[in-house]
């Protein structure tokens, strides 16, 4: 009874961390509108950050709490989660992926390069304050160079925000900068862009939400470890990291349906970044993440070869069907191997 009351815990407050952080996103989003922030800041900043929410405030949460092993599970589990089990399904429902060469060329080296970074920051076994800094401030240069980057592409930073432009054909080029939750603002209409009450509510009620969700998503991840005798980590590497990455899935799915791969790709790009430079690097600006032996024995080892196949397999500018199978192949072997089936 108690396993299933803490379950049941898990899943609202996970639900209500994610819903909180879409209110949380489109009310700064449109409270940015109004006070005419720098498009700069309202794009890279509260956009970009916005796709992170619930995995950042859950590791936050988790660092309070005493538990920072988690916050790092978190980080890594969802990375892995977006390469390896995203990636495979949309492959397999698009059975080839197309990709254009400046994904290749321009994202998927500064994928690599960041990755690598962070590989050199754990492999003491722990993120400091100052490596956390480091991670942090890796991912605002690759979001000034992806802006940098679309900006040749005729875009300029007024464009990246400007609602009509979320319905236009540059979509595409947009999604490679901010995933997901970015996504979702092109629903936005002029009269979204009204400062009332209605938008002070929702910036209030995701902010509650958010702190709310997250404080009881970890706690039940906690508990739920305890009733069941395994480390948090592991369910952090499983529910907590899968139910996270759904919003991705769901917007690479939608887009690779349309045939707009590079937008499929570019959100999990996008969204992995965010989770090893941003959750990672932030949550180490408030207590040292140590990684514990499950995280160092086997997520690393997988988050390394996830990101290798990942970037190798775009070399040819297409993932085929095949590679999507090999993919889903590879993140069963980890579910396998983090519970000690073999």
């Amino acid at each position: 009874m108690i396993l299933f009351i803490w379950s049941l815990i898990f899943i609202l407050s996970l639900l209500v961390l994610i819903k909180s952080a879409d209110w949380l996103t489109e009310a700064a989003v449109t409270l940015s509108y109004n006070l005419k922030a720098p498009p700069f800041i309202t794009g890279l900043v509260i956009l970009s950050l916005g796709t992170s929410l619930p995995e950042l405030a859950a590791g936050i949460a988790a660092v309070f709490q005493g538990k920072p092993e988690v916050s790092a599970a978190i980080a890594v589990g969802s990375t892995i989660v977006n390469l390896l089990l995203n990636v495979g399904i949309v492959a397999v429902l698009a059975g080839t992926l197309v990709i254009r060469k400046k994904l290749v060329d321009f994202d998927a080296t500064l994928f690599i390069i960041d990755v690598i970074l962070f590989f050199l920051f754990v492999s003491d076994g722990v993120i400091n304050l100052f490596e956390g800094i480091i991670l942090f401030l890796a991912f605002l240069v690759y979001a000034f160079y992806a802006l940098a980057e679309n900006k040749g592409d005729g875009m300029t930073t007024e464009d990246l925000i400007t609602p009509e432009l979320l319905d236009a054909k540059t979509e595409t080029k947009l999604m490679q900068i901010v995933p997901t939750r970015f996504e979702k603002s092109r629903a936005y209409s002029q009269k979204n862009k009204d400062l009332d009450l209605k938008n002070f509510f929702y910036l209030i009620l995701g902010v509650l939400g958010l702190t709310a969700g997250s404080v009881f998503t970890v706690e039940a991840v906690i508990n739920l470890a305890d009733l069941l005798r395994v480390s948090g980590t592991l369910i952090a590497f499983t529910m907590l990291a899968i139910a996270a990455a759904l919003p991705e899935l769901f917007v690479a799915v939608s887009a690779a349906s349309e045939r707009k791969y590079d937008l499929a790709l570019g959100n999990i790009y996008g969204s992995s970044l965010v989770n090893l430079l941003v959750v990672s690097g932030v949550c180490a600006m408030f207590a040292p993440l140590r990684l514990d032996n499950l995280t160092m024995s086997v997520g690393l080892p997988f988050l390394f070869a996830a990101s290798l196949i990942f970037a190798v397999s775009g070399i040819p500018k297409r993932i085929h069907f095949w590679e999507g199978i090999m993919y889903l192949f590879i993140y069963f072997v980890f579910i396998v191997k983090i519970f000690g089936l073999f």
